[in-house]
């Protein structure tokens, strides 16, 4: 509660993580009070008006060492780097930013081990890439169900594939690089 008593803080997100402080009056009329980068929670209010938040910022990254080299390199590219394949020659990852950074749907990409720059191929959660390097399979989550897209690592359009009412969660190339193999749900069902 505020000092004078009229208005209630709280801290709340839209989406992702980063919250903003907000109040709320007696009648049930929302404001903003204000926004800081990070996760911000109001702890306490006090008599005299002072208020105690806490800011809090997390980061998930990817450390790599190729067996040429002698010392780890950075790979993470946003907030929230998450690894989803390494090619057999240890030269290409595929990784998912699921922050703040990679957006309400995340962002698959692809990026060498060399350090160079991630390259972002769309929507979801970045998975396998194919045998040949062509195609990376990627789940992507809307607000209904999951979907897997075929996200080209060149040139070409996305693919979305047949799923036939099923909610996709982790998905894999078999070694002839034509077929995949999925886990799934299906709608009211475990």
């Amino acid at each position: 509660w505020t000092k004078d008593g009229k208005e209630v803080w709280y801290t709340a997100a839209e989406g992702g993580n980063n919250r903003a402080v907000h109040a709320v009056s007696r009648s049930g009329r929302v404001r903003l009070v204000g926004r800081v980068p990070g996760i911000s929670t109001i702890r306490d209010i006090s008599k005299d008006g002072r208020v105690l938040m806490t800011n809090e910022s997390f980061r998930i990254g990817i450390l790599a060492r190729r067996q040429c080299e002698e010392k780890e390199r950075e790979l993470s590219w946003l907030d929230f780097s998450l690894v989803g394949d390494i090619t057999p020659d240890g030269n290409l990852i595929t990784l998912t930013e699921s922050g703040e950074g990679g957006g309400p749907n995340y962002s698959a990409y692809i990026r060498k081990t060399d350090g160079t720059a991630a390259v972002r191929l769309g929507d979801g959660t970045a998975g396998a890439l194919s045998p040949d390097g062509a195609w990376m399979i990627s789940i992507f989550r809307p607000a209904s169900d999951a979907q897997m897209v075929l996200l080209p690592t060149s040139v070409g359009e996305p693919r979305a594939l047949s799923k036939e009412g099923l909610a996709a969660i982790d998905a894999d190339w078999l070694p002839d690089g034509k077929r995949i193999l999925f886990s799934a749900t299906e709608p009211g069902h475990g």
